[in-house]
Formats: structure tokens, sequence, C-alpha cells
């Protein structure tokens, strides 16, 4: 969000969320060239996509349920090196790299406990649902009755509307 849209569209926002991947994705893949710019707008790029993506995650449900745990603890380990890099030359690249560690460490444990608890066939279906942006999956519940239907991702559906760990860090 921004002064300007206060309140962005789903869509919107996860077209931040691809963006915010390229932006660390094509800046770690600079690091690992040595080919990283060690300037000051590097800093606050990765740590603006950064923090865009764990926002993005927050705040839309579907971003939510289809972010993959491995997928994202490697973007987040790549912003955390790039950052780490950065601050050789600038401190508060430092500063930024400790902030982001927390909010994904908190952003991690969210998505683990979002994941269903009881995996049994009668009560639960655990099915990975996949987004082409390569962002990665993340378990989604569906609850089953005796007729074998199923309402998909209300259980999860509830749990990210009501408890974003984004409130709780800021």
């Amino acid at each position: 969000p921004s002064p300007a849209i206060s309140h962005p569209s789903h869509e919107s926002l996860k077209l931040c969320q691809h963006s915010a991947l390229a932006v660390i994705r094509n800046f770690d893949e600079l690091y690992r060239g040595n080919f990283l710019p060690y300037t000051w707008p590097t800093v606050h790029s990765v740590f603006l996509a950064t923090l865009s993506m764990l926002y993005c995650i927050w705040h839309v449900p579907s971003i939510t349920r289809t972010t993959k745990l491995e997928t994202l603890m490697a973007d987040l380990k790549s912003a955390s090196g790039v950052l780490s890099a950065l601050g050789e030359h600038w401190f508060s690249a430092k500063r930024s790299r400790d902030l982001l560690d927390e909010l994904s460490q908190t952003t991690i444990r969210w998505l683990i406990d979002l994941e269903p608890k009881e995996k049994t066939p009668s009560t639960h279906v655990v099915s990975e649902a996949q987004d082409t942006s390569g962002a990665g999956s993340l378990p989604m519940a569906s609850t089953t009755n005796n007729d074998g239907n199923g309402t998909q991702g209300q259980i999860v559906e509830e749990q990210l509307v009501n408890s974003s760990p984004f409130l709780d860090a800021i």
C-alpha cells in the first residue's frame, strides 16, 4: 500500500509479489556471478522487494495458500545473503537483513501453523495448489463430508483472514 493506493487489489498485490521475487532472484544471480552493484539503491531494492514479498504472503490468501515453504525459505536466504554482502559496504544493509530475518522467521512459523494438523483421509484432504508464477505451493485443506464433496480451502481461508503475522510484527 501507499498513500496514493491505500488498499490495492489482490490482483495488484499478486503482480507486486511476482515483481518482488524477480528482484530478489535477479540480485542473487548478480551476487553469485560477482556482478552485484554495492550501492545504496541495491540495498533499498532488495529490502523493499523482500518486505513486499512478505506483505503479499500475509495479505493475499491465494498467495499464502500457494506459497511453498522450501521456495520461500530459499528466496529469503537469497535476500539475506545479498544484504549480508552489501553490509560490508553499507551498515544499514546489516540492520535491514536482521529485521527481515525476524519477519521471515515469524512468517515461516505462521505458514507452518496454517498447515492442517490432522491429515486423516476422512476429515482432511491435502492437495497441492500450484501457482504458475513459480512462487511454489502450500498444502491447502479441504474438509470432506460423508458424500465426498468438499469445500476447498474454507478452513485455510478463515485462518488467513483472521491470523496475519503482519499485525503482530508492527
